[in-house]
């Protein structure tokens, strides 16, 4: 442990991983699946104006739920981050409400959180809280707070 860091968190990459679909990849679903329902529809006699209603509305709710429109946005004193795609270790250079980001392409999982002696970890009332075990996608955080213990 270097002199001044008063602890450490250890990461791996996680194994393997689960393939999901992106944004645009739902939107481009969507957008076949209106095409579908639009032939279907056009192909009964009587259904044009609800072939083209039905097909608008696939199209919106596809698009929306492709969109991210918010971001979790909580401000924190420090921040670490995770950059070496084989695991490794960073250092927790000073007390307080810190995050860590995980800027590899790859999910890491924390496998150990080591604090120093004269420090504790309380919950840092930010989510998710850096724990072993947590898996940190790529591009995202986790928080931890050290606090001089209390003598």
């Amino acid at each position: 442990m270097a002199g001044s860091s008063i602890g450490s968190i250890t990461y791996l990459p996680v194994d393997s991983s689960i393939p999901t679909l992106s944004g645009a990849m739902l939107v481009v679903l969507s957008l076949l699946f209106a095409v579908v329902a639009y032939r279907v529809l056009r192909t009964r006699s009587g259904n044009g104006p609800l072939a083209s209603i039905v097909a608008f509305g696939i199209v919106a709710l596809g698009a929306s739920s492709g969109i991210y429109y918010t971001q979790n946005v909580q401000a924190a004193a420090s921040g670490l981050t995770l950059i070496i795609q084989q695991g490794g270790t960073v250092n927790v250079p000073a007390p307080g409400l810190t995050y860590v980001q995980n800027l590899t392409s790859h999910i890491q999982r924390i496998t150990n959180i080591y604090v120093n002696p004269n420090y504790t970890t309380i919950y840092p009332g930010s989510s998710p809280e850096c724990a072993i075990g947590l898996e940190v996608p790529p591009n995202t955080y986790c928080y931890i707070d050290f606090e001089l213990n209390p003598e």
